[in-house]
Parts: structure tokens; C-alpha cells; sequence
């Protein structure tokens, strides 16, 4: 070989070497790098008498043979270290159930369509101005209060308070199949209804010689038709008459009281009278300015002109979604937790052990993994315990939500809490064995209270009886290396 190509391979073995120095440890490193240059110097040395090029490869196995000794050192070098131990099993054991938890809420959230309606964004967008109306004499938002002959009177006057008004009930109806008959829950409803509230589609005419039509749920049409586009257009038989399948409507489009499985459209001389129904309008300008608090009693007489007031209520409530219970229940469990447990952190003792900014921060990202997954299962949970089968609004649904977090919360923080103080800062096992240390006579003297320790023999954990003016906190004291024979870990 050329003198040339004998200096490039001596740099290209020289470059290996500081290469490999990279994984040993600081303070040893520059004299692992002097013995592995002296090796190769001797290599070369005594492969002089060969050809060069055997020389050469024979100083390129030794110079790969360092990686592993490097690797080597730097494992015992780490297991000598008292600080640098690794994550203890239960830690991540922790976070496994956790995570397996809040894996399974969203598998039951994904299985369930009235939850995935739920969470639909589409199910908190109304038109501006829509509101829902009943008398102001009835006992509940929800009630029926409104009969069809009202409605009409109303709708055929000449409105100040409303753009538009339109009119739906429910009733219990057989359909039938040519095999069987199914009863089913239908909407009947006015032929403007689906415009009033803004929906993506026309469906109906106030023409007095148009046929009803039939607009199924999106749950009938997969359950009863599997999913079959070719329905649209055919006639079936729904009461005593035949109507026409127009439509399938999204699950999470439908946010009035008393959820329908499909909806009869019909116009409104055709509509039969009988039980009361409810009232869904928009409002003009004189009823918002009349607005508190989301309501408005605007004046309305009947036949006889007697007075009946209307209660006209915004969709505005009905539109806070899970996102706003949830928020509100976070807070509040954050505001009631300091008087359940204390969040103070614990106090640090000084020590010669030396951790790294790495094993620093260790502690705190195990706190906040907790954290994140925590503020997850207190979200689906209560969504799933709630709305899994429910079968359209229900008002006391958000309530409900709002009190299983409170619950869920306050009992996941202060675990949280508890574990986080109760787990060595080094390799966050949990600390065992009490022992009792003092008396409590000798409190203000000296040291009275519950020492727990680390298995690993990293920490000790001081807890004191009474808090005193100089121990008020939990206290971490951590072990020197000579204490490591007396543990297993």
C-alpha cells in the first residue's frame, strides 16, 4: 500500500475509535481512549513484518472490537451509579391500566351511536334565533302543551314575534312490512318543520294536495332496511295510510325534545288533531329584544280570546354539549381538592447523591402522563355511563354527567396525588415499609414521625407526625452507595 493510502487508513481507524469514545462516560472516557490507541499502536506494531495490507485489516477488527467494550462501560459504569436506576415495573404498570382504561371508554363510546351523536359537532350548530315554545303554564320544558288547532291559528295570523313557525308531536304508530308490524315512534310534523330548525334538506310542501313523506332516522334505516339506498322513493305503509320514504336523517342532527325513529311531513290542513305537540320557532327581532336569560313570555289568546302566555326558551342550553360539563366539573374538582389532600410537594433534604437533569424531570413526566390520562377517563366515562343508551335530548342528561365527574374527579386526584407522594423520586416505586422514629414528647427537639423507604435502596421518605416550623413537609432523603448491600434492587 502507498504511504498515502497507509495515512487515510490509520485516520479512518483513528475516527472509529473517538467515534466509539462517545458512549463511555465523561470521566473515563479520554483514558479509555489512550488504551485503545495504545492497542492499536501495538497492533500495527507487530503486524509490521506482514503485508500491508493485512496489517491494516487486522487494526480495523481491532478497532471494531471497541464498540462492544465501550457499551460494556458504560453499562457497568450506569449500574454503578446509585442514581441511575431504571423505572420500576409498577410504575408502568400504573399508566398500562390507566391507559387500558381510557382505551376501553372510547371502545364503548365507539360502539355506541348515541355517543358518537353526542360528540358530533353538528349537534351543538342550531340556526340563530331558533327556540322552542310551550305554555308558560307547564310544568316542564319538555311538555307537550301545544294541539295542533293552536298551532294553526297561530301560524295562519299575521306574526310579530316570529320569521316562522312550525309544529311536530309524537305518537306511536304501526308499520308494516307485509311480513309484520313494527310499532315505531314518529314525529309528525309540519311541512316547514326541517327548515325552521335549519337542516340540510327540504323535505315537505304546504301544498294542501301534498302527500305526507316519510324521513326515517339513520338507527331505523340500518336496523330495519340495512343500510339500503334503493328505500328512498318507495312507498310503505306507516299508520292507516301509505307515504313516501324521502330521506334518512343523521342521528346527530336531531337536538328536540322526544327523539323520533322517523318523521311523517305533512301539510298542515292535513294534519289530524289529538294529543298536544310542540312548537318550534324563529325569532324576530321584537322577541330578542324581549329576551332574559335565554327566555321570553310573549302574549297569545285563543279562539275565545282568552289571554295564554307562551314561554319561548333558546336552544342555547340545549347546545352546551359534554365539552361544557366537563370543563365545568374540572375546575370545581380543582378548586375542592386542596380540602380533601394536600398538594403541597415534599421537601428535598440535601444529599451528596447527584442525579441528572434527565433523572430530574423523570418524576414530573410520570406526574403528568397520570395527569393526561386521568382528565381522559374522566371525560368518556361519564359520556358513556350517560349517553350510551339514551334515545335523544334528555335535559337532565348534562346534570347528570356533571355530578359522575365531580365524583370520578375527586377520587382520581387525590389517588393521583397520594401515589405521586408516595413513590421514590429516583426509580418511582412506592415506598414500604413504615417504621415509627421518635416520640411524640421530643417533637420540637427532634426528629417525630413515619419513615418509610425505598426497596431499591435509592430514598427514604420522612413524614412528620406534627408539622413544626422546621419539618412541616414530607421529606426525601436520599441513600450514598454504601447502603446499596443492605437491598435487593
Amino acid at each position: 500500500m502507498k504511504p498515502a493510502g497507509i495515512l487515510f487508513a490509520n485516520a479512518v481507524q483513528r475516527c472509529m475509535l473517538d467515534a466509539f469514545s462517545v458512549l463511555v462516560p465523561t470521566s473515563g472516557r479520554c483514558e479509555w481512549r489512550a488504551e485503545w490507541r495504545a492497542e492499536l499502536w501495538q497492533v500495527r506494531r507487530c503486524a509490521a513484518r506482514s503485508t500491508d495490507w493485512k496489517a491494516e485489516f487486522e487494526a480495523v477488527r481491532i478497532c471494531a472490537g471497541a464498540l462492544p467494550d465501550a457499551i460494556e462501560v458504560r453499562r457497568i459504569a450506569r449500574a454503578a451509579h446509585p442514581g441511575n436506576a431504571p423505572i420500576h415495573r409498577s410504575a408502568v404498570f400504573c399508566l398500562l391500566i390507566l391507559a387500558l382504561i381510557l382505551a376501553a371508554g372510547w371502545a364503548i363510546a365507539l360502539r355506541s351511536p348515541a355517543v358518537i351523536a353526542e360528540l358530533h359537532p353538528a349537534r351543538y350548530t342550531i340556526r340563530e334565533g331558533l327556540v322552542w315554545i310551550s305554555m308558560a303554564r307547564a310544568t316542564g320544558n319538555d311538555e307537550a302543551s301545544i294541539s295542533v288547532e293552536e298551532y294553526r291559528r297561530w301560524a295562519g295570523a299575521q306574526q310579530k314575534f316570529f320569521n316562522d313557525i312550525s309544529f311536530y308531536r309524537m305518537e306511536r304508530l304501526f308499520w308494516d312490512d307485509g311480513r309484520q308490524k313494527t310499532a315505531l315512534t314518529v314525529g309528525r310534523g309540519s311541512a316547514n318543520l326541517f327548515a325552521v330548525l335549519g337542516l340540510p334538506m327540504e323535505i315537505g310542501s304546504a301544498e294542501p294536495s301534498a302527500d305526507p313523506q316519510l324521513v326515517l332516522s339513520d338507527t331505523l334505516w340500518r336496523r330495519n332496511f340495512a343500510a339500503d339506498s334503493r328505500i328512498l322513493g318507495r312507498k310503505i305503509k306507516v299508520g292507516s295510510g301509505l307515504v313516501r320514504v324521502t330521506a334518512v336523517l343523521p342521528d346527530d342532527c336531531w337536538r328536540l325534545p322526544s327523539a323520533a325513529e322517523a318523521w311523517l311531513i305533512e301539510p298542515n290542513n292535513r294534519m289530524e288533531a289529538g294529543a298536544p305537540g310542540h312548537v318550534v320557532a324563529l325569532l324576530a327581532p321584537p322577541g330578542w329584544q324581549m329576551m332574559r336569560n335565554n327566555r321570553v313570555y310573549i302574549p297569545a289568546f285563543d279562539a275565545k280570546s282568552n289571554n295564554r302566555n307562551l314561554l319561548a326558551v333558546s336552544f342555547v342550553d340545549r347546545t352546551i354539549g359534554p365539552w361544557g360539563a366537563y370543563c365545568i366539573s374540572i375546575v370545581s374538582v380543582l378548586l375542592v381538592l386542596p380540602a380533601i389532600t394536600s398538594v403541597t410537594r415534599s421537601d428535598k433534604a440535601s444529599s451528596t447523591v447527584k442525579l441528572s437533569c434527565a433523572q430530574l424531570a423523570v418524576p414530573g413526566l410520570f406526574f403528568s402522563a397520570k395527569l393526561a390520562l386521568l382528565l381522559g377517563i374522566l371525560f368518556i366515562l361519564p359520556i358513556d355511563l350517560v349517553y350510551a343508551n339514551s334515545k335523544g335530548y334528555d335535559s337532565g342528561a348534562p346534570c347528570a354527567q356533571l355530578l359522575f365527574t365531580l365524583i370520578f374527579g375527586l377520587l382520581g386526584f387525590w389517588w393521583v396525588v397520594d401515589d405521586q407522594r408516595k413513590r421514590c423520586p429516583v426509580c418511582l416505586r412506592r415506598v414500604t415499609h413504615p417504621a415509627r422514629v421518635g416520640i411524640a414528647s421530643r417533637t420540637f427537639l427532634a426528629w417525630n414521625g413515619t419513615e418509610l423507604m425505598c426497596t431499591g435502596g435509592h430514598t427514604l421518605l420522612y413524614i412528620p407526625a406534627a408539622p413544626t416550623s422546621w419539618f412541616c413537609a414530607p421529606r426525601w432523603i436520599y441513600l450514598d452507595p454504601s447502603w446499596k448491600f443492605l437491598f435487593d434492587a
